[in-house]
């Protein structure tokens, strides 16, 4: 996301009294594969009626050099303003200096008298803090009303991509590879930006070549040296599959090349190499069993971030073991991660038959599927490839049992239709140990209003020699760091991860290259630190007010999930 910084003032109307028929020109800056002006657009469609009867006119423009009439009219459509004029010219957004969308300009004849963002929240359609509809009453009634506000959302790529020429400064001092695209750049990005942002992924804008990234070329860098992209969370380097994160050198090398115009390295860029996999496959080949939903969820428009489970019984008809699940989601665009559970206890069903729609909505998102008696056999966040659990281990799924698969959302300004399919893996070799999953918290969570550095501690020692697999954080919106550590009963310390900028939206299951081996007697100490204060804009209190444990997303929690074998463990996998 980029901020325009833009100056927030209050104005006062003139004394004199406004004609009701003076006309109005709303223009609204957009992009088809802008997240943020997707969602503030179902904003504008509910608000189009009241803008027409204050003599407002409309005009989307769609300045970014990729678009096309079929795109926007799609767009136009999907997000119910089909009828708005629109244009593709880049000639306003030159000439009013926008660098970004959504940006909305509100003319009064030849006057800008509001300029900024459409509304105060773009996951509402409530219309109280529709800013232009505020300014025209504002001027009409001869009250004070907002002049401008501060737009966060895609920067503009207007530009025609010139390919630049090599210099002599491609290479470090240090280092004879040169420092172009064609000298390597291309695999980082390869490594790192896909396969989220192909353009038909989680990753709402594409990067799937040079010319995309030309074209996002401050944004990319700022995100990169801000460590906000990619979006992996621990500082612990290169023990944890998947890790997408950047090596000081390739961010060093990636600062220089933006710095230094981009050079190709050659005539022409070489394309980035991503294989897709087809809908039918699987990266671990087929699943014994394949599960999803009848007909498609049809997700809200808009709105918060949507929790939805859905409820599959009697998944199998005997004891099995499992060894792998994988995930493959359907709405690749609004799906951002997804749970599974096993349900023995038969609560599932009855919130799956309270609800009136497919599923039920999750009334704890993202603390387990909002009842107390069930495990955890799986997940997937974007990146997360799926891999078989350790040799001769495996995870039971009993005769009977339901799968409830927690499906998270991200809205997108229009309805998305989605069959998530859940793979399962079920093996008939010796299983010798049970995958377990274990926890570290606490309940004792007190947070105070305004606190900007509030903490949680939670300790536990281990009572047999244990194999860690996987560890995930836990926290809420307020969290901002987490360190886990154990200590071995001979005194030793160890760093089990440690977590400096949580994000509640990003919270993958961290997998170790290699086992992380504890004896009995270890302890695990865990350190969480919150923001209470206004300043965290994930703070869902405003004002912020004391904050004690709980499980909805508005409360706190501090809990660590590790994933593990008990090395003492044998239930007789070499006596079949």
């Amino acid at each position: 996301m980029l901020t325009v910084a833009l100056l927030t003032s209050m104005i006062t109307a003139a004394q004199t009294a406004v004609s009701e028929d003076v006309q109005y020109k709303l223009t609204v800056f957009a992009a088809t594969d802008c997240p943020v002006a997707g969602r503030t657009a179902r904003t504008l469609s509910v608000n189009l009626s009241a803008l027409r009867k204050r003599n407002v006119t409309i005009l989307i423009v769609f300045p970014n050099a990729n678009e096309s009439k079929e795109s926007v009219t799609k767009w136009l459509k999907d997000h119910g303003l089909s009828g708005v004029g629109f244009s593709l010219s880049s000639e306003d957004a030159k000439y009013l200096k926008v660098r970004t969308t959504p940006t909305t300009v509100l003319h009064r004849g030849k006057t800008v008298v509001y300029t900024g963002k459409l509304t105060e929240r773009d996951d509402t359609e409530k219309s109280g803090s529709f800013y232009p509809i505020l300014a025209v009453d504002g001027i009409r009634n001869r009250k004070a009303y907002t002049r401008s506000t501060s737009v966060t959302g895609c920067p503009l790529r207007l530009a025609t991509v010139v390919i630049p020429t090599q210099s002599n400064s491609d290479s470090t001092p240090s280092s004879s590879s040169p420092i172009t695209w064609n000298g390597g750049i291309n695999t980082i990005f390869e490594r790192t930006c896909l396969p989220c942002h192909t353009g038909t992924g989680v990753g709402p804008i594409k990067l799937a070549d040079y010319s995309d990234i030309f074209g996002m070329a401050t944004k990319i860098q700022a995100l990169v040296m801000r460590r906000t992209m990619p979006p992996w969370q621990a500082e612990d380097t290169g023990k944890f599959h998947d890790d997408p994160s950047l090596s000081f050198i390739d961010m060093q090398r990636m600062d220089l090349w933006f710095k230094r115009g981009m050079p190709v390295g050659g005539k022409s860029p070489i394309a980035i190499q991503h294989k897709e996999l087809a809908k039918s496959q699987w990266h671990l080949g087929q699943p014994t069993a394949v599960i999803s939903m009848d007909k498609p969820y049809v997700t809200p428009s808009i709105g918060k971030d949507h929790y939805r489970c859905f409820v599959f019984k009697n998944i199998t008809d005997r004891d099995r073991w499992m060894n792998a699940i994988a995930f493959q989601p359907g709405a690749v665009q609004s799906v951002h991660h997804v749970s599974a559970f096993i349900d023995t206890s038969g609560a599932a069903r009855k919130m799956d038959d309270a609800d009136p729609g497919i599923g039920y909505t999750n009334p704890t998102p993202g603390n387990g599927p909002g009842f107390k008696d069930y495990y955890v056999i799986g997940g997937w966040t974007p990146g997360h490839k799926p891999r078989k659990l350790p040799l001769q281990s495996g995870i039971p799924i009993p005769k009977g049992a339901d799968l409830v698969v927690e499906v998270h959302y991200h809205l997108t300004g229009k309805q998305e239709s989605d069959i998530t399919a859940t793979g399962l893996y079920f093996t008939d070799d010796p299983v010798d140990k049970r995958y377990r999953v274990g926890d570290v918290g606490t309940y004792n969570i007190k947070i105070k209003a305004n606190d900007p550095k509030g903490t949680a501690e939670a300790s536990a020692v281990i009572n047999s020699n244990v194999s860690l697999h996987s560890i995930t954080p836990h926290l809420h919106l307020l969290g901002r760091t987490m360190k886990v550590t154990a200590e071995l009963p001979n005194g030793q310390m160890i760093t089990i991860i440690n977590i400096s900028r949580w994000d509640f939206r990003w919270q993958p299951s961290y997998r170790f290259l290699t086992p992380l081996e504890l004896p009995r007697g270890t302890r695990i100490d865990v350190v969480a630190s919150y923001d209470n204060t206004s300043s965290n804009i994930d703070n869902p209190h405003k004002p912020p007010r004391d904050i004690i444990w709980g499980e909805g997303t508005d409360e706190e929690m501090c809990s660590v999930f590790f994933g593990y074998t008990d090395n003492d463990e044998h239930l007789g996998a070499n006596k079949r």
